[in-house]
């Protein structure tokens, strides 16, 4: 699980076919918050192959919209996993992102 979707690093270079991936999720279901460390690695092979990603990027929930997505009757529908995938999908950043 995985999105697709073009990126400009710090350095101008695009990478059309970036492969941003969750490498690493941190539930805290008793302080209402989660944190998710999206990776963008340059295509999919090098995400396979264990590459260093070009860039990490975080995103944290807290609170009611945390209960909403990582709370425990929500979790009990959902993977974490897709959850954070399912919710960056609907920032405008991700618009044009393709599920891989």
């Amino acid at each position: 699980m995985a999105l697709q979707l073009s990126y400009d690093d710090k350095f101008g270079v695009t990478h059309v076919s970036a492969y941003y991936r969750v490498t690493r999720l941190r539930l805290d279901v008793m302080n209402r918050t989660t944190r998710a460390s999206i990776g963008v690695f340059a295509n999919a092979t090098a995400s396979v192959d264990e590459k260093a990603p070009i860039e990490l990027i975080q995103y944290m929930w807290e609170g009611d919209v945390h209960d909403a997505l990582f709370g425990i009757a929500a979790l009990e529908a959902k993977n974490p996993v897709k959850a954070v995938y399912d919710d960056i999908k609907t920032f405008p950043e991700y618009a044009d992102a393709i599920d891989v």
